[in-house]
């Protein structure tokens, strides 16, 4: 008999096959009363509500403790929480005792952090100095006071020469490299540099806004190019509104207003193309996606299509896969937007509106700029500018211009509400009678996608022509109920930005932004500002703008450019990325090395290893190890890793269920106002300070200010304008955040005695003992009834009004031509960028093609996550190691025969930036493209436990599991022209694959 698709889905929910697919979440017992005798009573086990940062999903757990040994048993699932419940969760009024029956699940990264991460043998506990070189692995234990002092005041430090402290650096009139910029944009106190790793809203409001801007620096890097970066710069520019603009809002805009990413509603679109393997290895990741998937498609609710070079596991799911060749994710989607356009499969309605009040008559939230046109002509001042009334002298208010629907006539498009799709022409100035070039943004989109014919787009992206008929046919064929969903996968890749700007087009295209079932944002309560303004204390710095890592800047603002000659201002001595949204780590590399466009004195490393995680970080070792390009570097850190290896002090920091708070909602898609808070679920394991705090980053930088005299500036405003006492540790600052998330969040009920005996019956002594010495009654007991539920969570019906629409949507103008790439320069070419989606070949800085350069080499190397693995930390999650103890390299069947390998054969895989190559066991596999080898993440370390190291003449030996597979990022290409790592010319993200390599067998 055969057992159809259909048959064998339901029969795995059914059994429970399938972790993700449990039926019914709320009728699960939890661990307790299955196994109440052999723990001996449920009274033995403390029990916390907190979240999980077994990667960055941020999904709600229930820490078990013992409570006889404070140690940590095992985790599981909050079912207050949305992604534990697949987006199901009990109510948020359910009392906390009665919520003990109720379980969620959680994935293996979970389980593996409340135990692997607090409890790594390799754990840092106690403040490090180095004894010998940089890198030697040689360290001695530091008083806590003295680690402050010399870090502060400086001195000579190590025998080798006197090195500035934060006290010489914090100087705000000497300009930090006048020969590159003016100290308007930069001065002295820039040159303090914190390279942030996993950011958790909350600690980063503290160090970034309060810390690192107190010391005077704009230098709070954040990892993004690693990250989403390619996918949050298409994101951003495509929906700012401008603090002060005007794009056709009903509202004013006082701080620049845009959404960073945004993602499909996987609970009710019925059609999902999703590029990579977010479902399992990314974002929304497996706890909550798994089991919506798994019985949505079960039920036949949902057709799943999987793009990408690899088959990951959401194929097994998936109703088709479809192998494109990598780095043409692009490609693909403009032949999909040249169908849709060319079949007029697009929404018309939503399209044709010209501003907001337009398109709340036609009962939408969002608008976009597709009638808006855009000069065209190279010898006017405005060239790819969008066309405004002072053009055409239509007015003075700078206001966009539109030709009014069913007719040729330009009109300011807030005079209007329906402008014409399609315009190719010459509008008159009313005033001089010039004419002008102009093209309407859908127009300009059109000609990018019709630069090829559907054959064409298919031959780029190797596969049949069919297919791209089939999925815009599918995408066009369910109304608003469809959506691409990708976590990062082409964001990050040299044309990354480009291809997620036709993603988010193809969404414009069908109109489904704001709507169930199609392209949402996230949501959540603030916590800023409330009874607390945590935003505002004494003396309070804005630092200088120009960071280090040249984002965010202008290089035609730079004195570089002003003291060039008109025939040389291009190329800049190295490319600038003023539109990029940020994070670019690879950059600060390279600006240490060359002290380009200042030097960086002080360097702090926090929750991150850009040495391992960089393509291409091992050109950096030789940066770190020299002190005159890192006078200084401080890591703050929970294991001695391949980057702090190489620091001058370490400074042990907690984990995240010691007290690594964090107030923060799930990534997109957020149904409701969702914020999970993390606080202690253990007392923390670091040694505490001679006044009993435990060290980790807030008392690091709480102290560092205290020294340098900043107290007053730790205080906290109060409702009644006075301030508190100075901040002294961690909680004095998120309590209070708590307390303001409390009051913002109106769904929070009374607080019962029930809820404040379960939060002092099973939280940290200290941690309770603690909050109740600072807060009032009151706001303990709002606390108490957040914190037992591990969050604020809102009923998916609250998010959405009758008719669909996101009550939290964005509403703002969503742009084709996005005018801030239409002019925008290279900084090496002085050419200007295209201002639409567009699909580019892989390719350098200065446009050459790296598919010519490497002709030579016959294959394309991929990287992917393990959905049991996050990063750089989870080589010490014993679990996973079981799972697959190391990497292999994966090459499909055809090519294994070709190149007559067998599974187990060792090869060597070199690049052309990395001829020595790596050497790894082949796994053949029919999950794979021909021509395509692929190497998971994740393995191939040489430190974080790796490595022998010696702690005041005690040598502690590395666990060599540890070292087992290969570090993929060794073989990363490097850009010819700028002699770095291959990023995205517009956004900086750093390439982590869809480069070309060969094979040589061992």
């Amino acid at each position: 008999m055969e057992v159809g698709r259909r048959t064998f889905m339901k029969g795995l929910i059914a059994a429970g096959s399938i972790l993700a697919g449990i039926k019914s979440i709320k009728s699960m017992p939890s661990i307790f009363s299955l196994v109440e005798n052999q723990i001996q009573g449920q009274e033995k086990i403390k029990m916390v509500h907190t979240l999980c940062l077994g990667c960055n999903v941020r999904c709600g757990i229930r820490v078990c403790v013992d409570a006889a040994t404070e140690r940590i048993l095992k985790a599981e699932g909050n079912p207050y929480h949305p992604n534990n419940t697949g987006w199901e969760p009990i109510p948020y009024d359910t009392p906390v005792k009665e919520s003990l029956k109720h379980v969620g699940p959680i994935c293996l990264k979970g389980q593996n952090f409340v135990v692997d991460h607090v409890y790594d043998p390799f754990r840092i506990r106690v403040p490090l100095k180095r004894m010998g070189p940089r890198g030697s692995m040689k360290w001695k234990p530091i008083d806590w006071e003295q680690l402050i002092t010399e870090v502060v005041d400086g001195g000579d430090l190590f025998g080798e020469g006197y090195v500035e402290g934060f006290r010489d650096i914090r100087n705000f009139e000497v300009a930090a490299n006048p020969e590159v910029l003016d100290k308007e944009f930069a001065v002295k106190a820039n040159q303090v540099v914190l390279l942030r790793g996993r950011g958790q809203p909350g600690r980063i409001e503290f160090l970034r806004d309060r810390w690192l801007s107190l010391l005077g620096s704009p230098n709070f890097i954040a990892h993004d190019a690693v990250c989403a970066n390619g996918v949050q710069t298409a994101h951003k520019y495509m929906t700012l509104i401008g603090a002060g603009k005007y794009e056709g809002q009903d509202r004013v805009v006082t701080s620049d207003d845009y959404v960073d990413q945004m993602r499909v509603d996987l609970k009710h679109a019925k059609f999902i193309i999703a590029f990579g393997d977010p479902y399992s290895a990314g974002q929304p990741a497996i706890t909550p996606a798994g089991r919506i998937l798994a019985r949505r498609i079960a039920e036949n609710e949902l057709k799943l299509v999987h793009v990408a070079p690899e088959a990951g596991n959401v194929f097994v799911n998936a109703t088709k896969w479809i192998p494109i060749k990598p780095g043409t994710d692009g490609a693909l989607l403009m032949g999909m937007i040249r169908w849709i356009i060319e079949n007029e499969r697009y929404n018309k309605i939503f399209l044709e509106n010209t501003h907001e009040k337009a398109a709340k008559n036609d009962g939408e939230t969002a608008w976009t700029n597709a009638t808006h046109l855009v000069i065209m002509d190279e010898n006017h001042p405005h060239d790819r500018k969008c066309l405004r009334d002072t053009d055409l002298g239509l007015g003075t208010a700078g206001k966009y211009v539109v030709i009014e629907k069913g007719t040729t006539e330009a009109k300011v498009f807030d005079t209007v509400e329906h402008g014409e799709l399609f315009y190719d022409g010459y509008v008159t100035n009313a005033v001089t009678g010039a004419k002008i070039k102009v093209k309407s943004s859908l127009s300009l989109l059109k000609e990018k996608a019709f630069e090829k014919t559907l054959e064409e787009w298919a031959e780029v992206c190797g596969i049949s022509v069919e297919d791209i008929k089939w999925l815009a046919s599918e995408f066009t064929g369910y109304g608003k109920s469809a959506g691409i969903l990708v976590y990062r996968v082409f964001g990050s890749q040299p044309n990354g930005v480009y291809a997620i700007m036709a993603l988010v087009s193809l969404h414009m295209l069908i109109g489904n932004i704001n709507w169930k079932g199609g392209y949402l944002k996230t949501a959540d309560f603030p916590w800023t500002r409330g009874i607390y303004d945590l935003t505002s204390f004494p003396g309070k710095v804005t630092p200088k703008k120009a960071k280090i890592s040249r984002e965010g800047f202008k290089y035609e603002d730079t004195l570089e450019y002003a003291n060039k000659s008109a025939e040389q201002k291009y190329p800049a001595r190295k490319p600038w990325f003023p539109k990029s949204y940020g994070g670019l780590w690879t950059e600060v590399f390279e600006s240490m090395r060359d002290k380009y466009p200042y030097a960086c004195k002080i360097l702090i490393t926090y929750f991150g290893n850009p040495i391992y995680v960089l393509p291409g970080g091992h050109r950096y070792i030789d940066v770190l190890k020299d002190r005159d390009k890192v006078p200084l570097h401080i890591a703050i850190d929970t294991t001695i890793s391949e980057t702090s290896m190489y620091a001058d002090y370490i400074v042990p920091d907690v984990t995240g269920v010691e007290g690594s708070y964090g107030i923060m909602n799930p990534y997109p898609p957020n149904l409701a106002r969702w914020v999970g808070v993390r606080v202690p679920a253990i007392e923390p394991l670091t040694q505490k300070t001679s006044d009993g705090r435990p060290i980790c980053a807030e008392t690091f930088a709480i102290d560092t200010l205290k020294k340098l005299g900043l107290t007053e500036s730790l205080k906290i405003k109060k409702p009644d304008g006075t301030f508190t006492n100075p901040i002294g540790r961690a909680e004095d600052y998120y309590l209070r955040a708590i307390v303001n998330l409390a009051k913002n969040a109106e769904i929070c009920v009374k607080p019962t005695d029930e809820d404040i005996a379960f939060v002092e019956e099973n939280y940290p002594v200290s941690f309770v003992s603690y909050a109740k010495s600072i807060l009032s009654s009151e706001e303990w007991k709002k606390v108490c009834f957040i914190i037992g539920r591990g969050g604020v969570f809102e009923s998916i019906e609250a998010g959405f009004h009758p008719r669909g629409i996101h009550k939290y949507g964005k509403n703002n103008m969503f742009k084709f031509w996005v005018e801030d790439f239409g002019t925008l320069k290279n900084s090496l070419t002085g050419k200007k960028f295209w201002g639409t989606a567009q699909y580019i070949p892989i390719q350098t800085m200065k446009g050459l093609l790296l598919d010519e350069l490497d002709a030579a080499y016959k294959y394309t190397l991929i990287s992917y996550k393990a959905p049991f693995h996050t990063q750089s930390r989870t080589i010490a999650y014993r679990w996973a190691l079981e799972v697959l103890p190391e990497n292999t390299v994966e090459i499909s069947e055809e090519d294994a025969d070709r190149e007559e390998l067998e599974t187990g054969d060792l090869v060597k895989v070199i690049s052309a930036s990395h001829p020595e190559g790596v050497v790894g066991r082949v796994q053949v596999t029919k999950r794979l493209r021909p021509g395509v080898i692929a190497i998971m993440f994740h393995y191939g370390h040489w430190a974080h436990g790796s490595e022998d190291y010696e702690v005041d003449g005690r040598v502690f030996k590395g666990d060599l599991k540890r070292r087992k597979g290969i570090w993929v990022n060794k073989l990363a290409r490097v850009d010819p022209d700028t002699k770095a790592p291959v990023v995205d010319p517009i956004s900086g993200a750093s390439t982590t694959g869809s480069y070309r390599v060969n094979l040589v067998k061992i």
